[in-house]
């Protein structure tokens, strides 16, 4: 998952709209990276035991445990929709150091050739 799709998921959870900005903003500013995952994972946890709290909801209750399990869930996918971005971005990046490392070397080799043709 990138940054992006982390926004869009920020926009369409049930947040307030100075929390949205918030998030937003620190995702604009840092990028999706782990710490600020693991942040709004911790955040959205508080918000969801603030809620039953409210509704006199313990943690031991059914209807809880559904919630908490549908959660945990979805902040789940979006680990591994990140981790995947990450691997993903990180093969990339491998594969254009080695057509950096390619193409020098093929400019070397140039190089070289120009000098053994001027002696």
């Amino acid at each position: 998952m990138d940054s992006q799709d982390l926004i869009k998921e920020i926009n369409e959870a049930d947040l307030t709209s100075q929390e949205k900005q918030y998030w937003v903003a620190r995702i604009e500013k840092e990028g999706a990276s782990q710490d600020l995952i693991d942040e709004l994972k911790d955040f959205l946890q508080k918000q969801l035991d603030e809620i039953f709290e409210k509704a006199g909801v313990g943690k031991d209750d059914e209807e809880y445990q559904k919630l908490e399990k549908a959660a945990a869930a979805k902040i789940g996918k979006l680990q591994k929709e990140f981790n995947e971005t990450i691997d993903r971005s990180k093969k990339y990046l491998k594969k254009i150091e080695e057509a950096a490392i390619t193409v020098s070397n093929q400019q070397n080799i140039q190089k070289a050739r120009t000098k053994i043709k001027d002696i």
